[in-house]
C-alpha cells in the first residue's frame, strides 16, 4: 500500500477509492463501531437502567401524555416505543445506543467537511480520520454502553445537527435559495426543539450558533445593529432584574431552576470544574484508568492546582482568539469544546462533579484538533508517513482499549470491583459492588461493603445508598439499628422511590416480627403514593391472604397486575387467588 501525502491531504483528493467515496467512508465508520463495541452487546443493566427502564413499570402501561413534554421526554419515548413494540431486551436497548452513535459519528464527518469548505479546504479524509477517532474513542464508550445515557446521544445528535443545519441555512441564504433557506430554518427548529427535550445541555448550541456566525459569515451593517440591539436588551434586563422586586423573583426563580443541589456554591463548583475539564481532556489523550463514578468533591483541588488550571484554559482560549483569521476552524473546534461543557461543568451546581458521559458532545471538537495538530505537524516536518503511522497506532490503540472497556461492563462484578479500585471510597460504587455480592450470593462480602459505603457517607447519605443500607438491617433483622436508622434516614431522603423502599423495608421488618397491622400501614403508604412499589402490592396481599381474605387479596393483586403487568411473582399470585375464588364457588354451588 503506497503511503498518502499530506499534500494529497490538504489539497488533492485521495486517488484511491476506499479515501475519495463518502460511501466508503460511512460504511468503514459502521464496521469500526460494531467491532469495537461488539463485546458489549449483552452486557446487563446497570444503576439507573432499573429506574428509568426496567422498572418503570409507566414504560409498561402508560401512554404518550404521561411521558410528552416532560424533562427529557424525546429520550423517555425512545425507550417507551421500544416497550411497546416489544423489542425491550438488553440487547436490542444497546442496538439502539449503537445506531445513534453510529448517526452521531455520521454527523461528526459531514460536520468537519462543512467547516474545512468554510474555509476552502473541503477534504473527506480529514473528515474521516476525526470521526473515526470520535467512532472508537474510549472516552465515549460510557453514553453508549450505558443504556440509560441515551438522552446524551440523543442531545448530541441534535446539537450536532443543529450545528450542520445552520450552516447550511447560511449558505442557502447567501445563494438567496428561498427553497432551500426555508427548509434549514424547519429542520432547525425541529432539531432546536427535539433537542431541549432530550438533554439539558443542549441549551449551549445557541452559543455555538453565534461562534460559526461571528467565524465564518459576512456581518454586514444589519447583522451589526442586530447584535447590537440584542446587547442592549440583554443589559436593560439584566438592570430590570437587579433593581426590582418583581425582577429580583425571577432572578431567584432562575437561581432555583439552574442547580440540582443548594450544597455546593456556584463559585466552588465553577473553581471544581476548572480542574475537571483538565482531567476529561487528559482522558481523551490518555484513555486509562476510565470509570462510571468519579469521588470528586469541591475540596478535591489545591488553590494552586485550581489557578495553573485557569491560567490553562485563559491560555487555550487566548490561543484561539490568536487563530481566529488564519485558521477559524480551529479557533471553532476549541470553543466548541467549552460551548459542550458549557451546563454540566461551569456554574450550574449538581451533586456529581464529573462523569464521562459529559464530555460525548465535546469529542467531535477534540477528535478533530487531533487530526488537525497531527496533520498540520506532518506538513511543517515534511513527515507524511510518519502521520499516517501515529493515525493508525492512534486509531488502532483506542479501539483496544475501548474493546477492553466493553468487556469490562459486561462483567458486572468486576466492573465494579474495578471501580471500587479506582474509587475505593465512593458510596455508590460500593453500594453498587454490595448488590452485585448480594445477587451472586457472596452475602458476607455484599454486608460488609454495604457498611463500609455507610461509614464512608460521614452522615450525608445518598437516598440509593441509604435505602440499601436500610434493606440490610431488616434482612439481619437489627431491630433496634433499623428503627433508629430509619428515623434518621426519613426526613432526609429526598428522592421519592428511595423513601418508599426504606417504607417498604419498614413494613417487611414488622412482617417478620409478626406485626402484621403495623406492616400493612407501611405497605399502604408506598402503594398510595406517586412512585408505588410491586413488591409493596405483592406483600399487602400475602398479609390478606394469611388473614384468609381472599377478596382483598385478590383486589390488590389486580391493581399490581394492572401497575406492573411485567412482575411475574404478582402474575403467579394473581392466577392461583382466581383459582382457589373459582373451586370456592364450585363448592358453593
Amino acid at each position: 500500500m503506497k503511503w498518502v501525502t499530506l499534500d494529497l491531504l490538504y489539497q488533492k483528493p485521495f486517488k484511491y477509492k476506499m479515501f475519495s467515496n463518502t460511501k466508503n467512508h460511512l460504511g468503514f465508520l459502521i464496521l469500526a463501531i460494531l467491532a469495537v463495541y461488539s463485546l458489549s452487546l449483552n452486557a446487563p443493566f446497570y444503576l439507573d437502567d432499573f429506574r428509568s427502564i426496567q422498572e418503570n413499570y409507566l414504560l409498561q402501561t402508560g401512554s404518550v401524555q404521561d411521558f410528552f413534554l416532560q424533562n427529557r421526554f424525546i429520550g423517555t419515548m425512545t425507550f417507551f416505543v421500544q416497550e411497546k413494540l416489544g423489542i425491550n431486551s438488553v440487547l436490542e436497548y444497546r442496538l439502539v445506543n449503537i445506531s445513534i452513535h453510529i448517526l452521531n459519528t455520521f454527523l461528526v464527518y459531514l460536520l468537519v467537511n462543512s467547516l474545512l469548505s468554510l474555509c476552502g479546504k473541503e477534504n473527506k479524509t480529514i473528515a474521516f480520520f476525526s470521526a473515526l477517532i470520535f467512532a472508537i474513542h474510549p472516552l465515549n464508550s460510557q453514553p453508549v454502553i450505558y443504556i440509560v445515557q441515551r438522552y446524551s446521544l440523543m442531545s448530541a445528535f441534535f446539537y450536532l445537527l443543529c450545528t450542520l443545519t445552520y450552516i447550511e441555512f447560511r449558505k442557502a441564504i447567501n445563494t438567496k435559495h428561498i427553497t432551500r433557506t426555508l427548509s434549514f430554518v424547519l429542520i432547525l427548529i425541529i432539531s432546536m426543539f427535539l433537542g431541549w427535550f432530550s438533554k439539558q445541555n443542549f441549551i449551549s448550541v445557541i452559543f455555538v450558533l453565534v461562534i460559526l456566525e461571528i467565524l465564518f459569515f459576512k456581518r454586514d451593517k444589519s447583522y451589526k445593529t442586530l447584535y447590537s440591539s440584542l446587547l442592549f436588551l440583554g443589559v436593560s434586563l439584566l438592570i430590570v432584574s437587579l433593581t426590582t422586586e418583581s425582577g429580583k423573583e425571577f432572578i431567584k426563580l432562575i437561581d432555583s431552576a439552574s442547580r440540582e443541589t443548594k450544597d455546593i456554591s456556584r463559585l466552588d463548583y465553577f473553581f471544581a470544574q476548572l480542574n475537571i475539564l483538565w482531567i476529561y481532556i487528559g482522558k481523551f489523550f490518555a484513555p486509562i484508568d476510565l470509570r462510571l463514578e468519579y469521588s470528586i468533591f469541591s475540596n478535591s483541588f489545591s488553590n494552586l492546582t485550581t489557578t495553573v488550571s485557569f491560567i490553562g484554559h485563559l491560555c487555550l482560549l487566548v490561543s484561539s482568539i490568536v487563530l481566529f483569521k488564519k485558521r477559524p476552524e480551529i479557533t471553532f473546534a476549541i470553543l466548541f469544546f467549552y460551548c459542550g461543557h458549557m451546563i454540566e461543568s461551569s456554574i450550574i451546581p449538581i451533586r456529581d462533579f464529573a462523569f464521562e458521559h459529559r464530555t460525548y458532545i465535546s469529542n467531535f471538537a477534540l477528535s478533530f484538533l487531533l487530526i488537525s495538530f497531527v496533520t498540520e505537524c506532518g506538513k511543517a516536518f515534511n513527515k507524511q508517513k510518519e502521520v499516517m503511522a501515529l493515525i493508525s497506532i492512534t486509531v488502532v490503540t483506542y479501539s483496544v482499549f475501548t474493546l477492553h472497556r466493553a468487556e469490562m461492563w459486561s462483567d458486572k462484578e468486576a466492573f465494579f470491583e474495578n471501580e471500587a479500585s479506582l474509587s475505593p471510597k465512593n458510596p455508590r460504587v460500593l453500594t453498587s459492588l454490595a448488590k452485585i455480592y448480594r445477587n451472586n450470593g457472596k452475602v458476607d462480602e455484599a454486608n460488609s461493603t454495604l457498611e463500609l459505603a455507610y461509614k464512608y457517607s460521614n452522615n450525608k447519605l445518598r437516598d440509593d445508598v441509604a435505602s440499601n443500607y436500610f434493606a440490610m438491617l431488616v434482612e439481619q433483622k437489627r431491630v433496634n439499628e433499623a428503627t433508629e436508622v430509619a428515623e434518621k434516614l426519613l426526613p432526609q431522603t429526598k428522592d421519592l422511590l428511595s423513601k418508599n423502599q426504606i417504607l417498604h423495608n419498614l413494613g417487611a421488618l414488622y412482617f417478620q416480627l409478626g406485626n402484621l397491622e403495623q406492616a400493612k400501614n407501611y405497605f399502604k403508604k408506598v402503594c398510595n403514593s406517586k412512585k408505588p412499589l410491586p413488591e409493596s402490592y405483592y406483600s399487602l396481599a400475602i398479609i390478606a391472604l394469611k388473614e384468609k381474605d381472599l377478596l382483598k387479596a385478590e383486589s390488590v393483586l389486580r391493581k399490581l397486575v394492572n401497575f406492573a403487568p411485567n412482575y411475574e411473582a404478582g402474575n403467579q399470585l394473581y392466577l392461583k387467588v382466581l383459582e382457589a375464588k373459582k373451586m370456592i364457588n364450585r363448592r358453593v354451588k
